[in-house]
C-alpha cells in the first residue's frame, strides 16, 4: 500500500494523484463475496505498517469486535464531480484495513500497524458493524496543519458562500438529510423547536421541516453571507458566534451540531461550544452531532457528561452501503 511518508506538504494535484492510486488498491472488486472472519487466523498474519496523514485514519469499535483500523479513500461523490474535497464523511467496506495492533503520531503524520483483512473479510466485518448504531467511528488523530503546526480551523468570520459551494455542501450531506428524516420520523412533533447554531446554507434544517412542517426552525452562523442565504430557508436566523446564542436556556427540543468538527473549530473550542450549547436544550431534548469532517469530541467524552445519555454513535445509508458518525444524546 502507498504510504504518505514524505515530510513536505503535498500539492493538491499530488494528493489527488496519490489518492487515486490508493483508491484502486483498496477498492473491493465487484463480485467479491463476504468471507467469515476468524479473528485468531487474522491475528496470525504478518503485521503491515502504514504511514499516513492523520485525518485519513479511523478506528471502528463495537461490542464483539476488536478495534478495527481503516483508511479513507476517495469518495464516489468526488469522482462524480459532486464535491470538491477528495473525501466525504461516509465509511465503506473498502476502507477497512484490519485488526489494529498499535498507532503512533508525530507532528506531521501517523503510523499504524495492523493484521490485514482479505476483501471478503472486509465485507463480512462491515456487514456486521454497519447496521449497529452503537458502532463508534473514531478519528483518533487531530489534524495539524504542516505549515503552521496548529489545528486547522475556518476563518473567524465563517465561510463565504457561492451557488457552487452551496450545491457542494448539499451534495455532501444528502445521506445525513435522508437518515435524519427517517430517524426522527416518530420523534419530532408539531411545535418542536429545531436549532442549528452553525446552520450554513440553512438547507439541512429546511429539509427536515419539509417532512415535519409543524416544527420551528432556528439557525445561526458566523458568516453574514451564510445567514443572508439561509434566511430564505429558515423560520428564524441570527448572525454571530454560537457561544453567544440568543436562545433561552432549556428552550430547544432538538439541536443539530454540524460544526464541532475537524478543520472548522479546534478541539478546545469544540468543548467550550458543547458545554455552552447543551444548556439551551430542554430536559428530554436531543443533541445530534455529525458533519462533513470528523467530529472532534469522542465517545468517552460524551459518556462523562452526567446530564446527558448517549443513545447512538453512527448512522447507516443503505443506498451507498456506508456508515458515518451520527451521535445522538438525550438531555436528562
Amino acid at each position: 500500500m502507498i504510504s504518505y511518508s514524505n515530510r513536505r506538504p503535498l500539492t493538491r494535484d499530488q494528493i489527488i494523484e496519490r489518492e487515486q492510486k490508493i483508491y484502486q488498491q483498496q477498492k473491493i472488486p465487484a463480485g467479491t463475496l463476504p468471507e467469515a472472519v476468524q479473528l485468531e487466523n487474522v491475528r496470525q498474519r504478518a503485521a503491515l505498517t502504514f504511514r499516513d496523514r492523520p485525518f485519513n485514519i479511523f478506528v471502528l469499535s463495537s461490542k464483539g469486535y476488536p478495534p478495527i483500523v481503516g483508511r479513507k479513500i476517495i469518495s464516489s461523490l468526488y469522482l462524480e464531480g459532486k464535491i470538491n474535497a477528495p473525501n466525504c464523511s461516509r465509511i465503506t467496506a473498502s476502507m477497512l484495513l484490519g485488526i489494529l495492533i498499535k498507532k503512533n503520531q508525530t507532528k506531521d503524520r501517523i503510523t499504524v500497524q495492523y493484521h490485514p483483512f482479505s476483501n471478503g473479510e472486509k465485507l463480512s466485518c462491515f456487514n456486521g458493524l454497519a447496521r449497529d448504531g452503537t458502532t463508534d467511528i473514531e478519528f483518533p488523530f487531530r489534524y495539524i496543519d504542516q505549515r503552521t503546526g496548529k489545528e486547522k480551523r475556518c476563518a473567524r468570520c465563517g465561510w463565504k458562500i457561492s451557488p457552487e459551494k452551496a450545491q457542494n455542501l448539499a451534495n455532501g450531506e444528502e445521506h445525513f438529510r435522508k437518515y435524519t428524516q427517517v430517524y426522527f420520523k416518530k420523534i419530532i412533533k408539531s411545535g418542536y423547536l429545531l436549532y442549528d447554531p452553525a446552520c450554513s446554507t440553512g438547507r439541512f434544517l429546511s429539509s427536515v421541516k419539509q417532512n415535519f412542517p409543524g416544527c420551528r426552525t432556528v439557525g445561526q452562523d458566523l458568516s453574514k453571507e451564510m445567514t443572508a442565504y439561509a434566511r430564505n430557508y429558515l423560520d428564524e436566523i441570527y448572525t454571530g458566534d454560537a457561544l453567544k446564542s440568543p436562545l433561552p436556556d432549556s428552550s430547544v427540543d432538538i439541536m443539530f451540531l454540524r460544526f464541532l468538527n475537524s478543520e472548522i473549530v479546534t478541539e478546545r473550542k469544540a468543548r467550550l461550544l458543547f458545554r455552552a450549547l447543551k444548556k439551551k436544550v430542554k430536559a428530554g431534548g436531543l443533541m445530534v452531532l455529525f458533519g462533513h469532517t470528523p467530529v472532534l469530541l469522542k465517545k468517552h467524552y460524551f459518556l462523562r457528561q452526567t446530564d446527558l445519555t448517549l443513545l447512538q454513535t453512527s448512522g447507516y445509508d443503505p443506498k451507498t452501503s456506508s456508515i458515518f458518525q451520527y451521535y445522538v444524546l438525550k438531555k436528562l
